[in-house]
């Protein structure tokens, strides 16, 4: 799947989501205009006792258009400001609980460890696990962007199905989470609570109406409770419409990227067996599963004109576009002539050990697997997370080492873990600033610095991201606090510490109440000065003494086409670099639209590529930058 594409038919189905919204609206507004029609009809009688309706003047359906737009507005607006903070209010509105490591069972750890392999390999946040205590088999994604991302599996998940069953189900649900899809769901559950409120206050005043039944006017009453009641089914009808329309196609895609991802059409195709022969199904008891029952792995909930309504494609035709020669029957049997098993990696790994002459071709291929790495990229992340020092590992998995493990990456940003880690006023500092403990955790790491491989880092960063999301808003500000603190009293510009603490701030922001989600309307062309700042830094992080500007040159050079202005740009020095200027320029580039994104970050490789090498920290360099313009790249080689 072409990611750059899958963003643009995001922001497009985003559209198709607001029309269908308005025409239930105006739906609505019709049928509350003609049932306060009849009622006024209806209680307002000529002399001869027949019911009146030309008596109704115009204001009176204007006042109750009106009133309609407010109730769902509001309605609307309440539900998505409640979910603002992202995915982890989703979960907990269900009830569902945070997974921590190390709480010896096997089958939370063995989720874990999944979700955190696919987030290297996609070079993605590790986005928080919550459990649903239901039997049945379900999962989902939740959130407006990677940043704020969770996501939540039933223990049935964890416990019936294989690990590579349960891989491909987080796999599916990572293609949620990378193609833009999550963004939707939750603006869904959003706007679709506005209109369900009108039926919610149907159904109230339906309650109450048996009270004005002995009223002049009691007949009205009736039938205006019986209005509003079926103003409230009409709301549900066009509810579940919306859904099932903006949902269904959608899980065809996460399956095929699923498959993508893992090269194993066993793992999901072998889950939604399992989910066809079991008891349960996928049934949820969960009373807020109706809500978000467009966002689950599978069918969560009864619906009626099945057909009609359900949020997801029929088990047999998920698993039959997975199983061309499925036989049909729910058993455990191996379906014959399965074409998604497992590739050959030796030969996947011989064609990417490309010559040096191929990286330009590498970049491009990296590209086109962002948002979905393949098996090989699975496997590699496997390997860097058995491989990730103890100590690094453990500190990044709870909240104190998690912040002790970003200091020290502020303090110590050098690749090849030389001189000193910080200056001494940086340690006075956290010393006192930083919470208790923390500090003890950061002396620590640095007595095992030893141990920590370039190409780990940005691994942890995402692993730590998870645990400091668990930090309340009072520690987030004093990290924030003192990150900025760390940055200021720096001996002389670290400019991959700027990236790092720009990164961290990126994702963590929208989790403690800053923007929830980016413009992406930008063009390249007007970004020339962001451009030659960020090519800037990237050619002097690559590339040492005179060779910087041959780097930024062929960077440039990429742009040029589409950005004149480039053509008489030079290399920045780093003395006329700063962080300010740095960061800035990375917020505007984040700003555009995803075509643009693809266009920079080749320009980026040719940079860090010009003297025909790719070393470790380059490759880091380069994934960094794309993490920062939510284009999750995985490894060039």
């Amino acid at each position: 799947m072409d990611f750059f594409r899958a963003q643009d038919v995001a922001r497009r189905k985003t559209g198709r989501l607001v029309l269908l919204f308005a025409l239930a609206i105006i739906s609505l507004i019709a049928i509350t205009n003609a049932l306060v029609l009849v009622t006024l009809g209806l209680t307002s009688t000529s002399a001869g006792g027949a019911p009146v309706f030309t008596d109704v003047e115009p204001a009176v359906f204007v006042s109750i258009s009106l009133a309609v737009l407010a109730v769902v507005g509001f309605g609307s607006l309440y539900k998505t400001l409640s979910l603002r903070s992202g995915g982890a209010q989703v979960a907990e509105s269900l009830g569902a609980r945070l997974l921590l490591p190390g709480s010896g069972n096997i089958h939370e750890q063995r989720a874990l460890n999944i979700v955190e392999e696919m987030a290297i390999a996609s070079a993605t946040p590790v986005p928080p696990v919550y459990l649903l205590d239901e039997d049945a088999i379900n999962a989902f994604a939740a959130g407006f962007s990677p940043s704020d991302a969770v996501i939540g599996v039933t223990r049935g998940a964890i416990v019936k199905l294989s690990r590579e069953e349960l891989q491909g189900v987080i796999a599916h649900e990572f293609s949620h989470i990378l193609h833009g899809d999550m963004r939707l769901n939750i603006r869904l559950i959003g706007l679709l609570h506005g209109i369900l409120v009108l039926g919610l206050m149907g159904y109230y005043l339906m309650r109450t109406a048996g009270v004005s039944r002995r009223s002049k006017n009691g007949n009205g009453v009736i039938f205006l409770g019986l209005g509003l009641v079926v103003i409230g089914a009409a709301g549900t009808f066009f509810g579940n419409l919306i859904k099932a329309a903006v949902s269904r196609q959608r899980e065809f895609l996460a399956d095929a990227s699923a498959v993508q991802y893992t090269r194993n059409a066993d793992g999901i195709a072998g889950a939604l067996k399992q989910i066809g022969r079991d008891q349960r199904g996928s049934r949820l008891d969960n009373p807020g599963a109706r809500e978000i029952s467009h966002a689950l792995f599978s069918q969560g909930v009864k619906t009626s004109f099945a057909t009609l309504f359900a949020t997801h494609p029929p088990l047999t035709q998920r698993i039959r576009r997975l199983q061309p020669q499925w036989d049909g029957e729910f058993d455990e049997s191996p379906a014959p002539g399965v074409t998604g098993q497992a590739p050959d990696h030796g030969s996947t790994t011989a064609a990417r050990q490309r010559s040096d002459a191929a990286l330009g071709i590498a970049a491009v291929a990296a590209l086109q697997r962002a948002g979905a790495p393949d098996s090989a990229d699975v496997q590699e992340a496997s390997r860097i997370r058995r491989q990730l020092a103890p100590a690094f590992l453990r500190a990044a998995h709870e909240p104190h080492g998690a912040r002790a493990l970003i200091y020290f990456l502020l303090l110590d940003p050098l690749p090849d873990n030389t001189g000193a880690a910080g200056t001494a006023a940086q340690h006075e500092y956290l010393a006192v600033h930083a919470d208790a403990g923390v500090y003890q955790e950061l002396a620590a790491l640095i007595r095992d610095r030893e141990q920590l491989a370039v190409t780990d880092r940005l691994a942890l960063i995402n692993i730590a991201l998870s645990a400091l999301r668990q930090l309340s808003p009072a520690q987030f500000r004093m990290f924030e606090k003192n990150m900025q603190a760390l940055m200021q009293m720096s001996g002389e510009p670290s400019l991959m510490a700027w990236v790092y603490h720009f990164l961290v701030l990126t994702h963590l922001r929208p989790v403690f109440g800053g923007a929830a989600s980016r413009s992406a309307r930008r063009r390249l062309e007007h970004c020339a000065k962001s451009c030659q700042v960020t090519l800037s830094v990237m050619a002097h992080l690559g590339q040492a003494g005179d060779k910087a500007g041959h780097a930024f040159s062929c960077g440039a050079a990429h742009l040029r086409a589409c950005l004149p202005a480039l053509a008489r740009a030079e290399l920045l020095s780093r003395q006329d670099l700063n962080r300010e200027s740095v960061q800035s320029s990375l917020t505007e580039l984040q700003q555009l639209q995803p075509r643009d994104k693809q266009m920079f970050l080749l320009a980026a490789a040719a940079c860090i590529q010009s003297d025909g090498k790719l070393t470790a920290a380059e490759q880091v360099l380069f994934q960094t930058c794309a993490e920062i313009l939510d284009c999750p790249t995985p490894a060039l080689f």
